[in-house]
């Protein structure tokens, strides 16, 4: 009975330490797909902006700031997308 009883929580602990490794290595893979994401929404930015990386970034840090206080609880996307919008809202293009 006890050698049945430490085979069957052994084997719980392996299921769950698997289980843990899925969900690990699945957020590891979102968090990276959308750091890809923004970073080419930064890209976008930077071109459609007409200034150099460093000003454009900073530039954009600041519209960022200005929207989070604005519009709370939303994806940091959301708000680089936001600025892009308004960035060519007001350029014409």
């Amino acid at each position: 009975m006890g050698l049945w009883l430490m085979l069957i929580l052994s084997s719980a602990l392996i299921i769950i330490i698997f289980l843990l490794l899925i969900i690990f290595f699945l957020k590891k893979n979102i968090g990276a797909a959308n750091y890809s994401a923004d970073e080419k929404l930064k890209e976008k930015y930077i071109e459609v902006s007409g200034l150099p990386p460093g000003p454009a970034l900073e530039a954009l840090r600041r519209r960022v700031e200005a929207l989070e206080e604005k519009y709370p609880l939303r994806k940091d996307s959301w708000y680089i997308e936001k600025a892009l919008f308004e960035i060519e809202r007001d350029r014409g293009r």
